[in-house]
C-alpha cells in the first residue's frame, strides 16, 4: 500500500523528481520532467551525459551537492532554465540526500518546482518600482531646476528684511 501511494505521488505530482546514484547519476526522472523540459531524461543524458553534473543548469550544482552531503540535509537553490523549445523556466530545486542506517550516501533525490509565474511577477514588481523610482528622480530634478536655489531665497530675503 505504501508503496503504491508513494509511486502515485511520485509518478503524477507536478512537480520534477528525479532519483540519483551516490555518484550523482540519474536514475530516474518522473513525468513531470518531460513535460517541464520537453525531453526524455534518456534523450537529455544521450546528449549531455549520464550525471547532474552534465545535466543540470546550475553552474553551483557541485556545490549544492556537496553541501548536502556534508551537512547530510536538504538544501534549496532557484535555477533559470532553458528547455528545448526554448522557453525560460526558473525551478526552485531541494536536493536531499538519502543516507543507510550506516549512515552511508544511498540516494540523492532532487525535487523541482515550476516559479516561473512568481519569478516573472517579481520582475515586473521590480521593474515597476524602478520605473516609479525613476519618475521620482526625474521629478525632482524639473523641481530644482524651476525652482530658485536655497542661497538665492535667502539673499532676497535677506534684501526685503535687512535686519535678519
Amino acid at each position: 500500500d505504501e508503496l503504491e501511494r508513494l509511486s502515485i505521488v511520485a509518478s503524477e505530482t507536478d512537480n520534477v523528481v528525479l532519483i540519483l546514484s551516490p555518484e550523482g547519476e540519474v536514475e530516474w526522472a518522473n513525468e513531470s520532467f518531460n513535460r517541464l523540459n520537453g525531453i526524455t531524461i534518456e534523450e537529455l543524458k544521450r546528449q549531455k551525459g549520464n550525471t547532474i553534473f552534465e545535466i543540470s543548469n546550475n553552474p553551483a550544482i557541485k556545490d549544492a551537492v556537496r553541501q548536502a552531503i556534508e551537512e547530510k540535509r536538504s538544501v534549496f537553490y532557484e535555477a533559470l532554465n532553458l528547455n528545448v523549445k526554448n522557453r525560460t523556466v526558473w525551478e526552485s530545486t531541494t536536493l536531499t540526500p538519502i543516507f543507510n542506517k550506516d549512515g552511508l550516501l544511498k540516494k540523492l533525490v532532487i525535487i523541482d518546482t515550476d516559479v516561473t509565474a512568481r519569478k516573472e511577477a517579481e520582475e515586473l514588481v521590480n521593474q515597476k518600482n524602478k520605473d516609479i523610482t525613476d519618475s521620482i528622480r526625474y521629478a525632482g530634478k524639473i523641481q530644482r531646476s524651476l525652482l530658485p536655489s536655497e542661497k538665492m531665497i535667502d539673499r532676497e530675503l535677506k534684501k526685503q528684511n535687512p535686519s535678519t
